[in-house]
């Protein structure tokens, strides 16, 4: 293994492992780093260079999680961080990469338009006074299109009902559901998450916020009625730390233990949906978060082991419980 793959071999391994590893761990799993004093000086050199490429490895500490309950040090790669080189142009090489994006945008058929498109408009702020280098390594993931016209007739009413402040009336089937019923919100704010959009409102039916796809929106009324506001909690956005899936979710209670609070505070910090944080005195870490695809839910909660366990609601535990029955059974067939 030539020393190229076996730093993309790193990359992929810490990518799957998402809490981290020891470095231990790392050798015993990629054998290319050979055991002992080499092997550990290959690591170094390997994060070392990774980091010049703007892929940096983190140490972390976390306690309790090795079997003399001491302090334990993992490496972990925060996808967050994932970035491109910055790229240094003068005003001409901007000016000619411009022109590229617009001969190549007159091409119907081109496969990459939208990253083209993209592109030609990071340069061009960057020409207008934005250094170059925040332009083009700042990643931002791409709006989803309102292409048909059942969300573009869905989205007036809502963009309405958000400027007013009022409650919004409509049938909505859930991913999970067999029949539409009807919802009356409170409106907070809309959502492009995963290619989709959503509206993130309080459910009066349901009690709860919610987060409604707005093409499964359907017969939309306005009301005069006073929309409640949202919490402080909900006014964050970002990226799901896993995959939820969409349509309608449950709000699920979970409880870290205190060797890994800190990791899943930084994890869910910014989620969409966003997430409850409460840390306890005794160090404890307790999440309430919105569970739209079970399935998915039950592996990022297993991943954690013995540190995390799902305090409530008892209808979704008896489903853990099932689920975990029906994976040991297809395991043992």
């Amino acid at each position: 293994m030539t020393p190229q793959e076996r730093q993309l071999t790193l990359v992929a391994y810490l990518q799957h492992h998402r809490f981290g590893r020891t470095l231990d761990e790392i050798l015993t799993d990629i054998p290319a780093y050979g055991a002992g004093e080499s092997g550990r000086k290959k690591f170094q050199r390997d994060r070392s260079l990774l980091k010049e490429l703007g892929l940096p490895l983190h140490c972390m500490e976390q306690e309790g999680l090795s079997e003399d309950g001491n302090l334990r040090y993992v490496y972990l790669l925060d996808r967050r961080e994932v970035f491109a080189r910055g790229l240094r142009l003068s005003p001409g090489e901007q000016r000619g990469l411009v022109a590229l994006c617009d001969t190549l945008m007159e091409w119907p058929d081109f496969p990459f338009r939208e990253w083209i498109d993209s592109a030609r408009q990071k340069l061009l702020a960057a020409r207008s006074g934005q250094p170059v280098e925040e332009a083009l390594v700042r990643r931002l993931p791409p709006l989803p299109r309102l292409g048909d016209r059942e969300e573009l007739a869905v989205l007036e009413p809502v963009l309405t009902a958000l400027e007013r402040g009022t409650c919004l009336r409509f049938e909505y089937q859930g991913l999970h559901h067999d029949r539409a019923d009807t919802r009356t919100v409170h409106p907070w704010r809309l959502l492009a998450w995963r290619g989709n959009w959503l509206l993130r409102a309080f459910c009066d039916l349901r009690k709860e916020p919610r987060s409604f796809l707005l093409r499964r929106m359907q017969d939309l009324e306005l009301t005069d009625r006073p929309a409640r506001p949202a919490p402080p909690h909900e006014e964050a956005s970002g990226v799901a730390a896993w995959e939820l899936g969409l349509g309608e979710g449950r709000d699920a209670t979970v409880e870290f233990e205190a060797a890994v609070a800190g990791l899943v505070e930084r994890g869910l910090a910014s989620v969409t949906p966003p997430c409850r944080l409460e840390r306890r005195t005794d160090g404890r870490l307790h999440v309430v978060l919105p569970v739209e695809e079970a399935g998915a839910f039950f592996r990022w909660l297993l991943a954690w082991g013995r540190q995390a366990r799902l305090l409530r609601p008892p209808a979704l535990q008896e489903e853990l419980a099932r689920w975990l029955s029906r994976s040991r059974g297809e395991e043992a067939a």
